[in-house]
């Protein structure tokens, strides 16, 4: 009975003993890159062209037509409307 007793007390420590290491162990920090636009993305290539054509920030082409580019923006708009 005694033998069974010391063997639970020393399990016992022996787990708080390793709860208290686990506790104090460092975390790793991940380090997490914000996403940036490629160079050839349309973000930063089209910005400020007055020819780009962007609907709800989705880039659809360009045209310097202003005819061209409403049926961009219709054709764009028809194929969301199909479903």
């Amino acid at each position: 009975m005694r033998f069974r007793f010391k063997l639970l007390i020393g399990v016992v420590i022996a787990l708080s003993f390793a709860g208290v290491a686990a506790a104090k162990s460092p975390h790793k920090r991940v380090y997490v890159r914000p996403p940036t636009a490629s160079v050839d993305s349309p973000e930063l290539r089209y910005r400020n062209d007055p020819y780009a054509v962007w609907v709800a920030g989705t880039y659809v082409g360009r045209d310097p037509d202003p005819n061209v580019r409403a049926a961009m923006i219709r054709e764009f708009n028809h194929l969301f409307d199909a479903h």
